[in-house]
């Protein structure tokens, strides 16, 4: 509660308010105005162990485009009476947070809608069934990542010691296992097909994209007004050093040769490090967790003799492809 009332503080200021206000009501009726396609950005198929049907959503998290598809997928499947369950890509302590900071009908839950938040709301118009959170608690996930980086940072600076290869395949297994995994099939059928790139440049989710940065960064600053506040003196102080100091002294070819040789630095600091992170313990290790999750839900359906039901999954984009593949995989 403590943290609610703090971050209620913080945005007692009005026009904060009201300029967030003003920027969706500018953007919204532009998604609002698109139909949805209901086969793109998802993944419907049967668990391998259960045979339940399966439909991942994959969504941009606070997207209008990805929340609207949300709704009238669960809709549709509510209406023709094949709803089994509807679960989400949260923990109990993420979704308890949401509950208390923006319950339905409050301000916060208008500016900072969600498919999360929608996909519940939905679900309980047809089934009984709460919906069920699907990823491990935040707690344990932050722990893994911080384990992973200290691993990784371990391993680049012993590359005489087989640190640079363990990286290497990391980060090569965790692209086959998370990205890509048509290396396990031929994509030609529903188990094997996955999404591609091109799920990631839909045009219509591109489009309110914006309004998916802006609740993003008004997010923040209500779960965690504090580190909301640093992360924006951290970036306008790098953008003010950017503009107003540069490199002075130097040409504008000593300048760009300087600026690419900082960023060869990063690059090869950063994607050995922030790629093995990124590939094993945010993606491939809660891919294992979320697909166990639904599976277990399934199991659940078949229990209950809805094995004929369907068990809606709402998850980020990142995510569908390796949920998928450990859900096509029946050990």
């Amino acid at each position: 509660q403590r943290v609610h009332y703090i971050s209620m503080g913080v945005f007692r200021n009005r026009a904060v308010l009201i300029f967030f206000r003003l920027y969706f009501s500018c953007l919204l009726p532009i998604s609002s105005a698109l139909v949805p396609n209901l086969f793109e950005q998802t993944l419907s198929f049967r668990d391998a162990r259960t045979g339940v049907p399966v439909h991942i959503i994959g969504t941009m998290h606070y997207n209008p485009h990805s929340i609207s598809k949300t709704a009238e997928i669960i809709r549709s499947y509510g209406e023709k009476g094949r709803l089994g369950s509807v679960g989400i890509e949260s923990c109990d302590r993420r979704w308890n947070l949401v509950q208390v900071q923006q319950p339905p009908g409050s301000l916060f839950r208008q500016l900072l809608d969600n498919e999360f938040q929608t996909a519940a709301e939905v679900g309980r118009q047809y089934i009984d069934n709460d919906v069920v959170l699907f990823d491990e608690d935040i707690e344990d996930n932050d722990k893994r990542v911080n384990e992973a980086l200290l691993s990784s940072v371990r391993d680049y600076l012993n590359p005489l010691g087989g640190g640079w290869t363990a990286i290497s395949n990391d980060i090569l297994r965790g692209y086959a296992e998370s990205v890509d995994p048509t290396s396990f099939g031929d994509g030609s059928t529903e188990e094997t097909a996955y999404l591609d790139r091109s799920a990631l440049f839909d045009p219509q989710m591109l489009l309110v994209a914006p309004v998916s940065l802006a609740r993003y960064a008004l997010a923040i600053f209500v779960r965690k007004p504090l580190k909301g506040i640093l992360l924006l003196v951290w970036i306008v102080t790098l953008i003010g050093l950017l503009f107003t100091r540069g490199f002075p002294g130097l040409t504008f070819a000593e300048s760009a040769l300087a600026s690419a040789g900082g960023f060869a630095l990063s690059l090869s600091v950063g994607l050995p490090l922030l790629g093995r992170v990124f590939l094993v313990a945010l993606l491939g290790e809660r891919n294992e967790i979320i697909g166990g999750n639904i599976r277990a839900e399934c199991q659940r359906l078949v229990e209950t003799g809805a094995e004929d039901a369907v068990c809606v999954a709402v998850l980020g984009l990142a995510h569908c492809n390796g949920v998928k593949r450990v859900l096509c995989e029946k050990t």
